[in-house]
């Protein structure tokens, strides 16, 4: 079904006041579209996945960061793609926030990461701050479409295993994966190889199509993060610098940062990154304990002159000695805990400042503002986003 005219004013809803428990109430000749979709789509849902409100909270908050960007007389610019047969222009006003337009969102994400065993709360904040959930999202650049923001080089990875991807959702005894597969077979959904910008933006075929990419882009790097956090000389390296002071659990947390960090920076630039990120902390943490041997070399010879003979300026020197080595013993600390590998650039000697001090990931720093900003506004804390980046 191709939709004509999308983008006339009509289409889009004014902002102003806006009540995030309900659907909005706009003129959308898309949503008549989006009501005929099969009901598991369309109409609301019981699943105890994703909440209605984290994609409400989501978008309300895109909304705002787009108008926020403005748009020049041209109405070429924007973050929103409206594509039709006569023309293909750019927008800060996005789709409207209809009931079966929330539905389809929702249960388009719920059922996509079921059916690909993604945790939910990997791939919401991505999604939250890079598109706000929106169908017709476009980065300023047009380098990123749609739903999951997908990049060429994702996509183009994505097309390579598509039919693996596909075998193995049809080999599925999941309801999701069974609703997927039978809407992919009656709307003739296949890989895309140009005009990125259009087809993966437009109905019928997105949202789902597009969620679908973000998927496989993000179990492929998935993939990759896991074989490399089983190389065994980065297990040493981390086993060195941390003294074996993580668990399992604390390790996987690990992995889910660098899951995520990979979904932007790709696996090759995120690895890079942190193989240099290691190196600086194995430096650091040498050269901390050289200078903690030789704090308790001088603590050792103080002790020696006190037994011998104690005065006031000796205790003294003693005492100063000892907050030195106490100094010394917490930094050595700070390099040695889980949080270390932290992707909030808010933690001190964390990887996340390293990337954003190094200027590697600008894309960093506006995400983790972005999910704090949604975090803010989940009262009810529904949204899988306190854990984003962060280990505890």
């Amino acid at each position: 079904m191709k939709i004509n005219n999308l983008a006339t004013p009509i289409l889009f809803c004014l902002l102003g006041s806006f009540n995030i428990y309900a659907a909005e109430k706009c003129s959308n000749t898309l949503d008549q579209y989006y009501t005929q979709l099969p009901s598991w789509l369309s109409q609301q849902s019981s699943s105890n996945a994703l909440d209605m409100s984290c994609v409400k909270h989501s978008m309300n908050a895109f909304r705002g960061w787009a108008q926020s960007l403005g748009h020049d007389n041209s109405g070429n610019e924007g973050l929103f793609i409206y594509c039709s047969e006569e023309q293909t222009k750019r927008s800060p006003l996005p789709q409207c926030q209809t009931e079966a337009y929330l539905n389809t969102t929702l249960n388009t994400y719920n059922n996509v990461t079921d059916c690909l065993d993604i945790e939910i709360g990997d791939l919401y904040s991505i999604v939250a701050a890079e598109s706000g959930f929106y169908h017709n999202s476009i980065s300023s650049s047009a380098a990123d479409f749609g739903f999951g923001q997908v990049t060429t080089p994702a996509i183009t990875d994505a097309n390579i295993q598509w039919y693996n991807f596909i075998d193995q959702m049809k080999a599925s005894s999941k309801k999701s994966c069974q609703n997927i597969i039978k809407y992919i077979e009656e709307n003739n959904i296949e890989p895309v190889y140009d005009n990125f910008s259009c087809t993966l933006t437009e109905a019928p075929k997105n949202p789902l199509l597009n969620a679908l990419y973000a998927g496989f882009h993000f179990k492929i790097i998935a993939g990759y993060m896991e074989n490399y956090s089983r190389d065994s000389l980065l297990q040493k390296r981390l086993e060195r610098i941390l003294n074996k002071s993580f668990t399992l659990e604390r390790y996987a947390e690990i992995k889910s940062v660098l899951k995520v960090l990979s979904y932007n920076m790709g696996h090759v630039g995120t690895t890079n990154a942190l193989e240099q990120f290691l190196l600086e902390k194995e430096h650091d943490l040498e050269v901390l304990k050289e200078e903690r041997h030789d704090i308790s070399n001088d603590l050792g010879r103080i002790n020696l002159q006190i037994l011998r003979g104690s005065n006031t300026k000796l205790l003294e020197q003693k005492e100063k000695i000892l907050k030195e080595l106490n100094s010394k013993d917490q930094e050595i600390a700070i390099i040695q805990t889980p949080s270390l590998f932290n992707g909030d650039e808010e933690t001190p000697g964390s990887f996340g400042e390293y990337l954003v001090s190094r200027k590697m990931s600008y894309y960093l720093r506006v995400l983790n503002k972005r999910i704090k900003y949604i975090a803010k506004r989940d009262k009810e804390n529904l949204c899988p986003t306190e854990k984003f980046l962060h280990i505890q």
